[in-house]
């Protein structure tokens, strides 16, 4: 498996994967920046955070589902870089919310499970991160 932007870290450093869509993904922003007309995801911000020692690597994309994400190869470059003592936090729901299939009482928590037992199988420890509920 080989990406643009897939984690090349050496040995013995900790890393973050990060699987979601628009709201974890690297968003870009107009240079100077606006914070009016400019937003963020927290998986950009996420780095602020951290100390240093542990890389980071966002494989979210805008406009994702637990479904496209696997579709895309997105979730095969996770697992091919992904070893024990990394972690990986998943968050995903915006755009499931969107597609009857994918709603809550249906394919969105096996999707989501699927996931995490995948992750899990590689030795890595897993955490869904849930967001706020959208209002219609």
């Amino acid at each position: 498996v080989e990406a643009a932007g897939a984690a090349n870290v050496s040995d013995g450093v900790t890393t973050v994967y990060l699987c979601g869509d628009s709201t974890v993904t690297d968003q870009s922003a107009e240079i100077p920046y606006l914070p009016g007309a400019c937003y963020a995801s927290w998986g950009q911000a996420l780095p602020a955070f951290l100390d240093g020692r542990i890389a980071v690597e966002n494989q979210a994309h805008c406009g994702l589902t637990t479904e496209t994400f696997r579709q895309e190869g997105h979730m095969d470059i996770v697992k091919h870089f992904l070893r024990p003592g990394d972690f990986c936090l998943i968050q995903f729901g915006h755009n499931d919310q969107k597609l009857p299939h994918l709603r809550a009482d249906r394919e969105y928590p096996v999707k989501l499970r699927r996931y995490i037992d995948a992750v899990r199988y590689q030795g890595a420890p897993t955490m869904s991160c849930w967001r706020n509920t959208c209002r219609r």
